[in-house]
């Protein structure tokens, strides 16, 4: 299992020195990082992007399986215990196509990278990880992580950035569909980070916890999102939960409970882009098949 905290530093030397202390504390593997206050030399093994705004810090010895060859402005990506990690800041002064420029170079590098972790600050704002409005960043970035079949996976109301001009969620933690059944308790940190971003800490599952289900599903080929949209309802998870109540392993099946419905929610976004993005490429070679239908059965 591996063990990841992510957050953005905000350039404060403070903060990165308290994160110390937070990585022993939460026995954390892989710290995926924004704006440090500056690269750590040898012997810690630390990947930077070109502008020293994003940074990956492995634990503990952990070989780093493959790395970039060359450095690239804003993003940095790892292979650590088979998993690619890719680290990204997206500065707000970038204009519209810049940020797309970004997210064009990080997909075309996270090409037949699998299985993959995107994560960072991606300044983007969108009702979909519960902001206040939605703003053109966010389909930008959407459309473009949808081309690696990612899956979003913040939950919840808890912000990730707690500033002078009030809260949002700017840290955004993606995965493709096939990791996402391993990952387990996604959440908001409550440590004390001494900046004004939370962290974000998970755990993603070695690939032979797999359950005989999961397996089985992945042997068929169907996206693991797609068969949990079906048999969640008859998921014992709910009803462990609410058996639970008032025992010592109640917390256990909340968390389990509460990660099938992250999930859930995770496969029907993921389901309704694909869908999306399949009728528009329908329509172009058949332009009054069923597309055309739908269209006109909503006049």
């Amino acid at each position: 299992m591996i063990r990841i905290l992510q957050l953005n530093l905000n350039h404060c030397e403070t903060a990165q020195d308290l994160l110390c202390d937070t990585i022993s504390r939460l026995r954390i593997d892989v710290a995926i990082l924004c704006e440090q206050y500056k690269n750590l030399a040898p012997p810690n093994t630390w990947l930077a992007d070109a502008d020293g705004q994003a940074a990956i810090w492995v634990q503990g010895g952990i070989p780093v399986q493959e790395s970039p060859a060359r450095v690239h402005p804003y993003f940095t990506w790892a292979q650590i215990g088979g998993i690619f990690f890719f680290s990204v800041y997206a500065p707000p002064r970038l204009s519209g196509i810049e940020f797309s420029a970004l997210l064009a170079n990080i997909t075309e590098e996270a090409r037949g990278k699998r299985p993959l972790v995107i994560a960072g600050d991606f300044n983007a704002w969108s009702t979909e990880w519960e902001c206040r409005v939605t703003r053109l960043r966010a389909p930008i970035l959407l459309d473009s992580l949808a081309l690696l079949d990612a899956v979003l996976l913040n939950t919840g109301v808890v912000p990730t950035f707690n500033g002078r001009q009030g809260s949002s969620v700017v840290d955004l933690t993606f995965v493709n569909e096939s990791l996402a059944p391993r990952v387990l308790s996604w959440t908001v940190s409550g440590s004390y980070t001494h900046c004004d971003h939370h962290a974000i800490v998970f755990e993603i599952e070695d690939a032979g916890t797999l359950t005989c289900t999961q397996r089985a599903t992945a042997a068929e080929g169907t996206p693991v999102h797609s068969m949990r949209t079906v048999s969640l309802p008859s998921c014992p998870a709910p009803r462990l939960f609410q058996r639970s109540r008032g025992r010592q392993d109640e917390e256990a099946h909340g968390a389990n409970y509460a990660s099938e419905r992250r999930l859930l929610r995770a496969a029907i976004k993921t389901s309704k882009r694909r869908c999306w993005r399949q009728l528009c490429d329908e329509v172009d070679s058949d332009i009054w098949g069923r597309p055309y239908k739908i269209a006109m059965s909503r006049l």
